[in-house]
């Protein structure tokens, strides 16, 4: 979750990637209209980008391999910077930070291979990276969030837009009608359905992480000890829900007629998701 660390690590990064907001106006963040009329649980068609133009793929260059593989999502908050979760800018096994040239940002992309190439694609590097402080691979991705800083700021458009960022306020935490949009979509448990290419709209039944693991295990005292008070979770019983590559995906609520990012996609299990 990121309502509250996020915008102060928005501050830091926005400040060091730009000595000036005047850059930023004209690219004010919005979403097309169409997102507001989400009918089912699922969505998958060549619409989704236009929902969801802030999001972007996340794509690792690996030892001895020269193609570029999608691992990771993230969303658009500048034309320059990306929210994305932690764990991202680290390799698998070794938990160590990636060389920034060994990541590829893109955006515009309905489908997640790189080499499937787009009316609306854009790419760049990672000029800078800022990682919470207090982020620990070890301990379960706590404090799993990060802002990229790219060296080729995005052209914004219709299908590269950022998404609106700020805290909100009065909301209760299970009435969100929270959404998210991601390309390796799991079903009923173990099975990973990676035939998908394209983007896919996924509901989410928000509520407390206590709710969810007393689900899971049958027991309220059963939470892990990555679960913190800045996270919350989405159960997923016999559901749809994010599968791996789909870390850092924007969770997107509604205020009003606007849509705006209220946590990242970081760990999940067979039934559920925490954010």
């Amino acid at each position: 979750k990121m309502i509250l660390w996020g915008p102060i690590l928005l501050s830091i990064a926005a400040s060091r990637a730009s000595p000036s907001s005047s850059q930023y106006i004209g690219d004010s963040c919005e979403i097309n209209k169409a997102a507001r009329y989400v009918t089912s649980d699922t969505q998958s068609d060549a619409k989704m980008l236009l929902k969801y133009p802030w999001h972007v793929g996340l794509h690792h260059k690996e030892k001895g391999d020269a193609r570029w593989k999608q691992k990771c999502t993230g969303s658009l908050i500048r034309p320059n910077l990306v929210l994305t979760a932690a764990h991202c800018l680290h390799e698998y096994e070794s938990l160590r930070r990636m060389r920034l040239k060994d990541i590829l940002i893109t955006a515009g992309k309905n489908k997640k291979n790189l080499y499937d190439k787009e009316a609306h694609q854009q790419s760049s590097k990672i000029e800078k990276s800022f990682v919470h402080p207090l982020y620990t691979a070890e301990l379960e991705d706590m404090k799993d969030i990060a802002i990229v800083q790219l060296k080729k700021r995005f052209v914004v458009s219709d299908y590269v837009r950022p998404v609106c960022i700020k805290r909100l306020s009065n909301y209760k935490l299970e009435a969100m009608r929270a959404r998210t949009v991601v390309w390796h979509m799991m079903r009923d448990r173990h099975r990973y359905d990676d035939n998908n290419t394209g983007l896919i709209e996924v509901k989410l039944s928000i509520e407390d992480c206590h709710k969810t693991f007393s689900k899971v295990h049958n027991d309220v005292t059963a939470v892990p000890s990555f679960y913190t008070h800045d996270r919350f979770c989405a159960y997923h019983p016999n559901g749809v829900l994010p599968g791996r590559g789909d870390s850092g995906a924007a969770v997107a609520v509604p205020d009003g007629n606007e849509w705006y990012i209220n946590g990242i996609v970081s760990i999940g299990g067979d039934t559920f998701t925490i954010f």
